[in-house]
């Protein structure tokens, strides 16, 4: 019998292989994000440079330099924190959006979280040993790090569209494109981010329909207004009609003028 996924696409046996098999990597966490940085700086290089504050230490020594060591033991807990709430959406949601944004705004790409997958798991293969990490955790690793990456592939440069603005409201996060399209995730629960579906989003979803955005305004909780370039205004989420009912508007709808 096939079980249930959840918003993330993850079934209970999914999410069991990530929480196992990380709660034996964290029990080292500064060992074990020394050697994750080191594997990454040995198949990467030109990587260390972009770190200011370990970037003249000699790979050799990094492992004893105490900014490296709080640095890779930053990453741990935050990658600790994502394992953690696998299964709390608004929760996860909202990290994501934030270490996204705040690596964007270091100049990170995709093609370096990309990289980062590659040594992630060459590093718990090797510590955990094939019969630990199987065909099915493995499986599960890479499901789990498609969510974490994906609101990376929007924001960051190198990714699928280029980003002219974000807006970010209660639990929710849009971004509009030079081309006028807007992309929303996050909370959904009143039909806010306007995809004709209720659940939460973990990643950049196009709200269809939408051109020519010029800017977006999230109304907390339950709303979002959408202006184009010529001044027409849309509307997707909850409101009171006139005779007292609530209804939602679940894709962005015209407001009349």
């Amino acid at each position: 019998m096939s079980q249930q996924k959840d918003q993330a696409g993850l079934t209970e046996t999914e999410r069991d292989f990530v929480r196992n098999t990380w709660e034996l990597v964290r029990q080292d966490v500064p060992g074990n994000g020394s050697d994750l940085f080191l594997r990454l700086f040995d198949e990467n290089p030109e990587y260390q440079a972009l770190f200011k504050a370990f970037k003249s230490v000699p790979k050799a020594e990094l492992r004893y330099n105490k900014r490296f060591v709080a640095h890779v033991t930053n990453v741990m807990y935050t990658l600790s924190m994502i394992v953690d709430n696998i299964d709390e959406t608004e929760v996860l949601v909202e990290m994501l959006t934030k270490m996204a944004d705040n690596h964007r705004r270091h100049k990170s790409t995709v093609q370096m979280f990309v990289n980062l997958k590659t040594s992630l798991f060459g590093l718990l293969t090797d510590k955990l040993g094939p019969n630990v990490m199987t065909a099915d955790a493995v499986n599960a690793w890479d499901k789990t790090y498609s969510v974490i990456v994906s609101p990376s592939r929007l924001l960051f440069p190198g990714g699928d569209h280029k980003i002219r603005q974000v807006h970010c409201g209660d639990s929710t996060s849009f971004a509009v494109t030079t081309e006028g399209l807007v992309f929303g995730w996050g909370r959904n629960d009143g039909h806010q981010l306007g995809h004709n579906r209720p659940d939460p989003v973990f990643g950049p979803l196009l709200v269809e329909g939408l051109h020519s955005i010029h800017t977006v305004c999230p109304a907390p909780p339950n709303n979002t207004y959408f202006m184009t370039e010529n001044g027409l205004l849309y509307f997707s989420g909850k409101y009171v009609a006139t005779d007292g009912q609530v209804l939602f508007h679940r894709r962005p709808a015209l407001i009349e003028t």
